[in-house]
Formats: C-alpha cells, sequence, structure tokens
C-alpha cells in the first residue's frame, strides 16, 4: 500500500539535525539557479525517494519533493543497505549521474555529487555536534547550509569578543579578511578595523607606517599617525602573515608584548589598546620551521586560531554563493546549461570563493542571451576531471538484481535499461544471455 510522506522544504528547514551522522543538500539548479538550497537529515531505517512533486511512495519510505519538470516522478532512491549508503535510479526517463557520470546503482561516499534533471545533490556522512540553523542575521557572506562552516562561526562568536590575538588561518580566496572584519563586527570595539598589507612596506618606512610620524619631526615625511594608532580601541588585521619581512616583525613584536608604540621623531611611548588578527595560510608551526617567521612573534599571535575551509570542503555552499551573485548583479533571469552547472560542481576551486566570483563575472561577460554554456567556462573550469564515483566489485548476483529491476521499471525497454545504467545495449544484451533473463517477460 502506497502513502505519502513527502517532506515539504519547510518542514526540512526546521529538524534539528544535531548529531546526525548523514544528510543530503539540495545545492541548486541549473534551471532556477535562485533556488534556495536545502538540507535533509537521513534515517538508516527510511528509504528516501527523491521525486517531480508530491508522490505516492511506498509505505515506510519518504518523499523528497521537488519542482523540477525534468525529474521523473519518482526518480532515484537513497538507501541504507549492509554495504553502506546506495543511491538507485528508479527507471527515470533522464537517468541519474554520479560526478558526471551516469550510474543506475552507486554506493555514495561522504562529499559526493549527484544530479537528478537539472537539480544538483551533495551527500553528506560525517559526526556533527551542533544543531542546523537557518535565518542569520550575518550578511550573506556568512549564509551557509555547510554544517562544517556553521561550527566554524559557533567558534568565530566565541572567539570574536576575546582581546586575544586571533590567527584566521584558510587558503587564498577564501575570504579571510571577510572573517575578520565580522570578528571586528562582533566584538562590538569603539575603534577602527584597520588592514595592514605588511608585506608591502618598504624595511626604511617600517616606523612610519606602524607607528607614525611626530608632527614637527625632524625628518623629511608628512605627519601621519600610523596603522597602529587608527587601530586604537579597534582592531589591527594583519593580512599574509608568511610575507612579512624581518623589520616589520621585530615592530609589531614590540607593539603586541608592550601594548605601547614611540612616533617617529618622539621618545614619548604611548599605551595603545588593540586587538591583534592576522591570516595566514600557512600553519603558524610550519611558518617558523620552515619560513623564517619570528618564533616569539608567532607565540604572541597564536592565542587563538580560526580555521577556514576551502570551497571544496564546503561544495553543498556553491548554489547558494551562485544565486548571491546573480542577485548582486541584478541578473535573476541567467540560467545555467546541466554541463555548466556540472562543471562548477566539479571544478576543484584552488583560488576558492574569490576564484568562483571571478569565473561567474567571466561567464555573465561572455554568454550570449541568459543561459551559461559550458563554453563560457574557463577553459581549466571545463576541462576539469571530476573525481570517481567509488567503483564497486560488481557480483553476478547483484547485476542480476539490477537487471532484474530495471526491466521491470522500463518494462522489458532495453535500450531505456542500458541508458540508466551507462552501458551500451549490447553489453546488456550480453549480460542478458549470461544470466538467461529474457526482456519479453517484462513487456506488458
Amino acid at each position: 500500500m502506497a502513502m505519502k510522506a513527502t517532506i515539504s522544504e519547510q518542514e526540512a528547514s526546521n529538524r534539528d539535525v544535531t548529531g546526525a551522522a548523514t544528510w543530503l543538500v539540495r545545492v541548486g539548479s541549473a534551471a532556477e539557479p535562485l533556488t534556495e538550497p536545502q538540507i535533509y537529515p537521513l534515517e538508516e531505517s527510511v528509504p528516501v525517494h527523491l521525486c517531480r512533486h508530491e508522490a505516492d511512495v511506498p509505505q515506510g519510505t519518504r518523499c523528497i519533493a521537488t519542482s523540477d519538470r525534468w525529474m521523473s516522478s519518482q526518480h532515484v532512491e537513497v538507501c541504507r543497505t549492509g554495504e553502506g549508503w546506495r543511491l538507485s535510479d528508479l527507471g527515470s526517463s533522464n537517468g541519474t549521474l554520479t560526478w558526471g557520470r551516469r550510474r543506475s546503482t552507486t554506493l555514495l561516499a561522504n562529499g559526493d555529487v549527484f544530479e537528478t534533471g537539472s537539480t544538483f545533490w551533495l551527500f553528506r556522512s560525517e559526526l556533527i555536534g551542533a544543531p542546523f540553523e537557518r535565518g542569520s542575521k550575518r550578511e550573506e557572506f556568512f549564509e551557509t547550509v555547510s554544517l562544517r562552516m556553521k561550527a566554524v562561526y559557533q567558534e568565530l562568536d566565541r572567539m570574536a569578543t576575546s582581546r586575544i590575538p586571533l590567527v584566521i588561518r584558510g587558503p587564498i580566496g577564501s575570504g579571510k579578511e571577510v572573517f575578520a572584519r565580522e570578528a571586528h563586527r562582533i566584538s562590538s570595539r569603539s575603534g577602527r578595523f584597520v588592514p595592514l598589507d605588511a608585506g608591502t612596506i618598504a624595511p626604511k618606512l617600517v616606523a612610519h607606517e606602524l607607528f607614525g610620524v611626530l608632527e614637527h619631526a625632524d625628518v623629511q615625511e608628512r605627519a601621519r599617525q600610523g596603522r597602529l594608532r587608527l587601530a586604537d580601541r579597534g582592531t589591527l588585521f594583519i593580512d599574509q602573515l608568511e610575507d612579512i619581512a624581518e623589520p616589520v616583525q621585530l615592530a609589531l613584536l614590540r607593539a603586541v608584548q608592550t601594548g605601547e608604540i614611540v612616533s617617529v621623531g618622539s621618545d614619548e611611548p604611548e599605551q595603545i589598546d588593540v586587538r591583534f588578527i592576522a591570516s595566514t595560510r600557512c600553519d603558524l608551526k610550519e611558518l617558523v620551521e620552515s619560513r623564517g617567521f619570528r618564533p616569539d612573534l608567532a607565540s604572541r599571535l597564536k592565542g587563538l586560531v580560526l580555521a577556514v575551509p576551502s570551497l571544496k570542503e564546503r561544495l553543498e555552499d556553491l548554489g547558494l554563493l551562485i544565486g548571491h551573485f546573480l542577485r548582486k548583479v541584478g541578473l535573476e533571469h541567467v540560467t545555467f546549461s546541466p554541463a555548466a552547472y556540472r562543471a562548477l560542481m566539479s571544478y576543484g576551486w584552488p583560488g576558492n570563493i574569490r576564484e568562483l566570483m571571478q569565473t561567474l563575472e567571466s561567464s555573465v561577460a561572455l554568454c550570449e542571451g541568459n543561459k551559461i554554456e559550458l563554453a563560457d567556462l574557463p577553459v581549466e573550469v571545463q576541462s576539469y576531471q571530476p573525481p570517481e564515483a567509488v567503483e564497486e566489485k560488481t557480483s553476478d548476483e547483484h547485476r542480476e538484481r539490477e537487471l532484474t529491476r530495471l526491466l521491470t521499471a522500463h518494462r522489458g525497454n532495453v535500450s531505456a535499461v542500458a541508458r540508466s545504467m551507462g552501458y551500451s545495449r549490447m553489453q546488456v544484451h550480453r549480460w542478458m544471455k549470461q544470466m538467461r533473463v529474457n526482456p519479453n517477460d517484462y513487456r506488458t
């Protein structure tokens, strides 16, 4: 007996996934890129069907409904088996692709991406300790459907109000300065947020840039406050620690140690109240051991460390970031071909969010009409080879069960079975001959 057990988007948003080990994320849609992503916790004892609109599903099965017109009424099943979490196409018209390759069935690994129609999904299987919450008061950059990012934001909230120095570690283009600005905003410090690109300071101007120049000082330099004085009662953000020259390191060490500065042209120290936040692509230990960074300065700065994930590690946020970009530039009408969206989901993004934004900007400029095609993307994104789905050693018994299931679903249509399995008709005929399976038995 069939029953309706459809999970609506609102219900999905309200579910608490504290302690859940496995969940699905509907990342986005090529045809409707402004569609809000959703997260769906999975239960080991309850199979899930991904459906177009609401559908009658077998008793004890959940239906996750979408409005994707390219999906079949019951497109694919996700269920727990003795081998792990298995994705099985239910005889859909357009098939199911895992990492861009058509599969009738596959075992899902953490982080696997699959698509149904024009909708892209991501499978997660991780231990988590915090409930997922939507509706943050943060700016758009900080909205997320990644539970890993949610944990980072909770750490940021705890660290922001402290006066202890904070090091933000993350790959290039991951938004470290944005995190630093958010930490300053949350801290409610009354002073300014002052960025310091210390790698660009000429050694002879270190004191001038950091401590300032006293008016009437006997130097050929205009009076200036200096970055540390500008950041008094606020935050000094030191960008890219690994690029800081030795003289700058020494000058910063004295300010961090004593909380005092002496302007050029003065002998009188001034007390300052500055929160130091620094960014780096490297671990502090690596900076000291391999890059010659001063260990005493590293020791002073390493009070708190916030690790920012790469975009690859928070891939479920890609659809959200694409939607934000399109809204920001007023291109809500733009869509993607499935091949273009698939390439964006498959690419490794070594330049992280910065590279994604640059890719979208160039693709919008190059596309004809309102649809971004694969050819509009940068060559490196087009040609990137996604990871292989987990290859299984398929037993004859398992393959026979799969053939039988698909022949039943497709009513003996061998061409449709071959498309679902991702093999040629000739190969499917060979298997049927070996297993003595007759497709006529399934035609009604």
